[in-house]
């Protein structure tokens, strides 16, 4: 379904993370690992090992630089960006407002929240950049990883939803923002490989909740 595509999966190292690389990679897509660690994850041998091209970039997403690199470095070597995958998160502590800790609160919100946005202003940009030197470019898609708390509520979760929910409209604006571009951008987690084809051209600006209804009570 995406034979001659590559995608970029920040935060693909483990969890949902690696779960979506490893079904992309088996949708056809070339995919770069972005990862804060410095050892090669073992997915990227397990790819290797089934003939899909692979390779991991160490990326910390709240570094525009690293960021910029991520990027980059995904089109350098696969010809080009086609799927963005920010899926990083930190779930913060939990606690109620008059003991907050603004330390680790701004850390949630600069990976979660900050880290979504710089993923997606250098995935853009490098879509746009390879599209100068093609005669007909391809489209794209963003993804942007989402948590049931951007839609309804929980105790002691504050910086964390908030993020969570900024994250939802950021990902709103951005997709009427480059819709004439052909870039598409949309909210969710286990809809990726989905998201990511042609078969959901005609979505963007949508927040897919793949929650088995819980929030549609």
């Amino acid at each position: 379904m995406l034979h001659g595509g590559s995608a970029a999966v920040a935060g693909g190292a483990s969890g949902i993370g690696e779960a979506i690389a490893r079904k992309l990679a088996d949708d056809g897509a070339a995919v770069t690992i972005g990862e804060i660690g410095r050892r090669v994850p073992r997915i990227v041998d397990e790819i290797l090992a089934r003939g899909v091209r692979v390779e991991f970039i160490r990326t910390d997403l709240t570094d525009e630089p690293s960021v910029r690199g991520l990027m980059e470095g995904t089109a350098r070597t696969f010809g080009g960006l086609d799927i963005l995958v920010a899926n990083a998160g930190i779930p913060g502590v939990e606690t109620p407002l008059h003991e907050f800790d603004m330390l680790n609160s701004q850390r949630v919100i600069d990976v979660d929240l900050t880290g979504v946005a710089i993923c997606n202003t250098w995935a853009a940009g490098t879509i746009l950049a390879c599209r100068r030197e093609v005669a007909d470019p391809r489209t794209a898609s963003m993804i942007n990883t989402a948590s049931i708390l951007a839609h309804v509520d929980q105790a002691n979760s504050n910086p964390y939803s908030a993020a969570k929910a900024a994250a939802a409209n950021f990902t709103r604006s951005a997709a009427l923002t480059y819709a004439r571009e052909g870039i598409r951008f949309n909210e969710s987690a286990n809809a990726v490989p989905f998201l990511s084809s042609d078969a959901s051209c005609a979505l963007t600006g949508s927040v897919v909740n793949a929650d088995g209804g819980y929030t549609s009570g």
